[in-house]
């Protein structure tokens, strides 16, 4: 019975086209070892054979006879077998079938939502890949933990686990009473990953994947500039003899001590700042805005607009979680290749602009939330690949 099943899981993936080359050869193996195996193969393969099989299994609900943990076939199913008195020979294609079919239908619910499942083991979000530049142009992977001692010992440097954080010793505030130039550092977060930064002033980043942020080392000008291209949420370190600013693309961002967020994607054509907490003041070369807590600013084409919003909604994904909330297909897309490291490709312009609401927890594999998106927007997909085609 387990050599039958280890022969229905190979035709599976022969049939999902997700074999590997060892596996492919032990089929082969199989069906050349006789002319009843490669008679049967031929069979079972058959796409209306199959196509009934399934339309039968899944009437009678002989799927739930299967017992998955321990793979094996049920003695209740075995028992109808015989039951039926059905010859060997039928036995074996039907245990076949239902080894075929189950795995198809429990392990994807369709062959497209494994492949993708597969692409997500391949890429797994949340790894801690981030990269630091320091002052010389020195790369440094933050895979591991760092510990770092500036030469004069006025600032310790530390990374655990996907937190970096400056620290400023008592030589650091000596320091600042003499004009002294700030050096910068770069942190680069990619696709699929995400940190945490704490600067020396006591200042908290939370850096979304695919974002890049270039911030001072010490904290020794009249101000606090930070340069971002990505997404972060900050809480800022109040200082009102030192004003704090986020540079990005054609906006820049001033507070004093305050809670927001920010998203600022080079291939997205609108650069949106939460507030939560505080106020910030938001300017462009030809517009400018003020913003309190619960508003959001959206620039676009030059302007700003100013909407009330649920904070909620853009900041929880620094707590583990994808909110939207009627966000068209097209962003929502966007952000699941950040993080998942897979294309999306739309069959027609029309499903961009299809809108969606919900929750899902970042650390669940991608094929949950397009399961979701094919069961409440009526939509399929097709996976190819590293990309995902999304069709009507």
């Amino acid at each position: 019975m387990e050599t039958q099943y280890h022969i229905s899981k190979l035709i599976a993936k022969y049939y999902l086209n997700t074999i590997s080359k060892e596996e492919e050869k032990e089929l082969r193996y199989w069906k050349n070892s006789n002319k009843a195996n490669e008679k049967l193969l031929n069979r079972v393969l058959d796409e209306k054979n199959l196509s009934n099989t399934v339309e039968i299994l899944r009437s009678i609900e002989l799927f739930k006879e299967l017992d998955v943990n321990h793979q094996k076939i049920s003695e209740k199913y075995i028992k109808r077998i015989n039951y039926f008195k059905w010859t060997s020979y039928a036995a074996a294609i039907l245990l076949l079938f239902v080894g075929i079919t189950y795995l198809i239908y429990e392990l994807s619910g369709n062959s497209q939502e494994y492949l993708i499942n597969q692409l997500s083991e391949n890429y797994k979000p949340g790894m801690n890949k981030s990269l630091l530049i320091d002052e010389s142009g020195k790369t440094i992977a933050l895979n591991k933990e760092l510990s770092i001692i500036s030469g004069d010992s006025s600032l310790s440097i530390q990374n655990i686990s996907n937190a970096l954080k400056y620290t400023s010793t008592k030589a650091n505030s000596k320091l600042e009473g003499i004009r002294m130039k700030d050096v910068y550092h770069t942190l680069i977060i990619p696709t699929g990953g995400e940190h945490f930064l704490e600067l020396s002033d006591g200042t908290k980043i939370w850096l979304n994947s695919e974002s890049k942020i270039k911030y001072p080392k010490f904290m020794y000008g009249k101000s606090r500039m930070i340069e971002l291209e990505g997404e972060a949420y900050f809480e800022v370190a109040e200082n009102k003899n030192k004003p704090f600013f986020v540079k990005t693309k054609g906006v820049n961002i001033k507070v004093l001590g305050t809670a927001f967020n920010v998203s600022a994607y080079h291939n997205e054509d609108h650069i949106t700042t939460t507030l939560v907490d505080g106020k910030v003041s938001i300017s462009s070369y030809n517009d400018q805005m003020t913003l309190e807590p619960g508003y959001q600013s959206v620039y676009r084409k030059d302007k700003f607009e100013k909407l009330k919003v649920d904070t909620e909604y853009f900041t929880e994904w620094k707590n583990g979680t994808f909110r939207f909330k009627r966000i068209n297909l097209f962003e929502l897309t966007n952000k699941l290749s950040r993080w998942y490291g897979v294309q999306f490709f739309f069959d027609k312009e029309e499903l961009k602009n299809i809108k969606f609401t919900g929750a899902v927890q970042k650390n669940k594999p991608l094929g949950n939330i397009l399961k979701t998106l094919k069961e409440t927007k009526h939509i399929k997909y097709k996976v190819s690949g590293n990309s995902v085609l999304i069709m009507k």
